[in-house]
């Protein structure tokens, strides 16, 4: 882990509670959401009781939380991207079905002509 590199001025009391920061870790396999949250929890009350600024850290319910990524990225839009994901699939074969019968029909179309180069010793032509 790297410590955040801001300059000096904001390492003061007055922005101790600056809700412009996100941070992105990787659990390790062994470590839930829930006893991840557990530890950060402990942390956070922490970091909330120092400071000239710990009431307004427990009136503003201040604290941090982990949320597995995709559930942060995604958020409440998961589910219609997978429809939409469903629907492009769906659109997807329909286009490829529709191609396999134009090449069937051409190959239908063609078969006496392919059965009249056979019968002659050349070659499918195609």
């Amino acid at each position: 882990m790297v410590p955040l590199g801001l300059p000096a001025a904001e390492f003061t009391d007055e922005f101790r509670f600056n809700e412009h920061l996100v941070g992105v870790a990787r659990l390790r396999p062994q470590v839930t959401v829930a006893g991840a949250n557990a530890r950060i929890d402990a942390l956070a009350g922490r970091v909330g009781a120092i400071g000239r600024h710990r009431d307004f850290a427990k009136s503003a319910k201040w604290g941090m939380f982990a949320v597995p990524f995709t559930d942060y990225v995604a958020g409440d839009s998961k589910r219609p991207m997978l429809v939409l994901v469903g629907a492009v699939g769906f659109v997807l074969l329909i286009a490829c079905a529709n191609i396999a019968a134009l090449m069937l029909a051409r190959a239908t179309s063609r078969s006496r002509e392919i059965a009249v180069r056979a019968a002659m010793g050349a070659g499918d032509g195609g």
